[in-house]
C-alpha cells in the first residue's frame, strides 16, 4: 500500500484513468488492427502507466506495464503480429493491473500471485518472449465468467471531475454564506439591548411611553433586519444546493464505458461476434442514480448476448449479418432520463416464455391463450 495519502490518491485516479484509457483504445484496436495512431495512442498511455507506477513504487504494475509498453512496441515495428490471443494476453493484464492498483491505494488484498503469472503477455509468435512471473508457478483455477462481467455489489464512482469555474461559483456562495452569517450574529448585541430596556427600572425622569416607543422602534428595526438576513440565506441555501447537485451530475458514459469490454468478453467467450453501439453517454445523471444502473444494465445487456444475438453462422444463414448489434442510448426528456437497450437478435421465444409462464404457475394456459 502507498504510505502517503496524496500520493495514493493521486495514483488512485491517474492509474485508473490510464488503464480506461488503454482498455478503450484495445478494443477500437482489436476491431481496426491497422490503426496505426490508436496503436500509438496506446503505446503512450502503457509508458505513462509505467511512469506513474515507478514514481509511488508500485513494482508490479510497473513491471506489467513495461511488459505491455514493450509488446506494443513489437506491434509498431511489425515484428508481431496481433492476434485474438494476444488481445486477450492483454487484456487479462488490464485486469490484474486493475487489482493491484486497488491493493496499491486501499491495502485490501484482491490478487494472488497465480493472477500475476497468467496476466504475462504471451509473445511466442514470435522468438523473444517478455518474462514476468513470480517465485513460483501456481496454475490457475478456470473461471466461466469474464472478470470484466463480474457484479460489483457496491458499486461507487468515488471521483468526479468539477469544472473550476464550479467551483469558483461555491468559494463565492460560501463567502456570501460568512458573511450573512456574520449579520446574524452581530443581531445578538442588539437583542441584549432590547432586554436591558425591558429589565431596566423606569428612571423617575422618563416616562413609560418614551420607553415603549424605544423599545417599539428596536424591534421593528431588529426584525427588518433579521428578515433581510432570512431572505439572504434562503437565497444563498438555494443557490448552494442547486450548484451541489450540478456537482453532482455525471455523464452515464461514467457506466456505459464499463460495458464495451464486457460484451467482448463475453460474446468472445461464446464464440458470437458482437458490435456494441453507445450513444448520448453525455446525458447527466444524478451519480446516486448512476451507480445503481450499472447492475441492472449489465443483466439486460449479458441477456441479449447469451439469448438474444445468434451465433455466426445463423445469423449468415437468416439473411443477416454475421456481427450482431447491441445498441445502448441514453437520452433525456423534460421530465426524465430514458436509458435504452436493444439489438438485432433473434428476439423472445414466445412459446418457450408461455410454457415457463405456466411451469412457474405464473399464470394457466387458458389465461395465456386470451393474450
Amino acid at each position: 500500500m502507498i504510505e502517503d495519502k496524496e500520493l495514493r490518491d493521486l495514483f488512485k485516479a491517474e492509474g485508473g484513468e490510464h488503464v480506461q484509457r488503454l482498455n478503450d483504445g484495445l478494443l477500437r484496436l482489436e476491431k481496426n488492427p491497422k490503426d496505426s495512431a490508436t496503436l500509438e495512442e496506446v503505446f503512450r498511455e502503457a509508458h505513462s502507466l509505467k511512469g506513474a507506477a515507478r514514481m509511488v513504487g508500485v513494482v508490479d504494475v510497473e513491471n506489467i506495464s513495461h511488459k505491455l509498453e514493450d509488446m506494443l512496441g513489437l506491434i509498431k515495428k511489425g515484428a508481431m503480429e496481433l492476434t485474438p490471443e494476444i488481445f486477450d494476453s492483454i487484456f487479462k493484464s488490464l485486469d490484474a493491473i486493475r487489482k493491484l492498483i486497488h491493493e496499491a491505494v486501499t491495502g485490501e488484498k484482491k490478487i494472488a500471485d497465480f493472477e500475476i503469472w497468467n496476466s504475462e503477455l504471451k509473445t511466442t509468435s514470435i522468438e523473444k518472449e517478455i518474462e514476468y512471473a513470480p517465485k513460483q508457478e501456481i496454475k490457475e483455477p478456470e473461471t466461466a465468467i469474464p472478470q470484466s462481467a463480474v457484479r460489483s455489489p457496491h458499486f461507487r464512482i468515488e471521483t468526479v471531475r468539477v469544472d473550476t469555474k464550479m467551483l469558483d461559483v461555491l468559494m463565492t456562495q460560501t463567502g456570501e454564506l460568512t458573511v450573512t452569517k456574520a449579520h446574524i450574529s452581530s443581531r445578538i448585541p442588539e437583542i441584549g439591548e432590547i432586554i436591558e430596556i425591558v429589565e431596566k427600572p423606569e428612571k423617575r425622569n422618563v416616562e413609560f411611553g418614551v420607553r415603549s416607543a424605544e423599545l417599539k422602534s428596536k424591534l421593528q428595526n431588529l426584525k427588518t433586519k433579521i428578515s433581510g438576513d432570512s431572505s439572504r440565506l434562503d437565497f444563498i441555501s438555494d443557490r448552494l444546493d442547486d450548484s451541489i447537485r450540478k456537482i453532482r451530475l455525471i455523464p452515464l458514459s461514467a457506466i456505459f464505458n464499463l460495458y464495451p469490454r464486457m460484451v467482448r468478453d463475453i460474446a468472445r467467450e461464446q464464440s458470437k461476434d458482437v458490435n456494441l453501439i453507445i450513444e448520448g453517454g453525455d446525458t447527466v445523471a444524478d451519480k446516486r442514480i448512476v451507480e445503481e444502473m450499472k447492475d441492472p444494465l449489465m443483466h439486460i445487456i449479458r441477456n441479449s448476448i447469451d439469448h438474444g444475438i445468434e451465433k455466426p453462422d445463423e445469423r449468415e444463414k437468416k439473411g443477416k449479418p454475421r456481427i450482431g448489434t447491441i445498441t445502448l442510448k441514453g437520452m433525456q426528456t423534460a421530465s426524465n432520463i430514458i436509458i435504452e437497450v436493444s439489438d438485432d437478435g433473434k428476439g423472445l421465444d414466445i412459446e418457450a416464455v408461455k410454457q415457463a409462464a405456466v411451469k412457474r404457475n405464473i399464470c394457466s394456459e387458458a389465461e395465456l391463450s386470451g393474450m
